[in-house]
């Protein structure tokens, strides 16, 4: 599902610790070409490049931060 007008959705989750680390890693490690190989087009890509970079630091802020 797609937001067109592009406003703020606020998305609470609950996580064991093991699965915060593990997507934290996880942020960590992807790349544009693993996001873009997986996504149909440029603008996708950035959508969602950017959304794990927003919840990768959001997990950094609760103490989840891979070196």
């Amino acid at each position: 599902m797609t937001n067109p007008d592009n406003s703020l959705v606020d998305v609470h989750l609950l996580l064991t610790r093991e699965q915060a680390w593990a997507v934290a890693e996880f942020c960590k490690r992807v790349g544009w070409a693993d996001i873009r190989q997986l996504s149909a087009d440029d603008a996708e890509a950035d959508g969602a490049q950017t959304g794990l970079m927003v919840l990768a630091n959001e997990l950094a802020r609760v103490g989840f931060k891979p070196r």
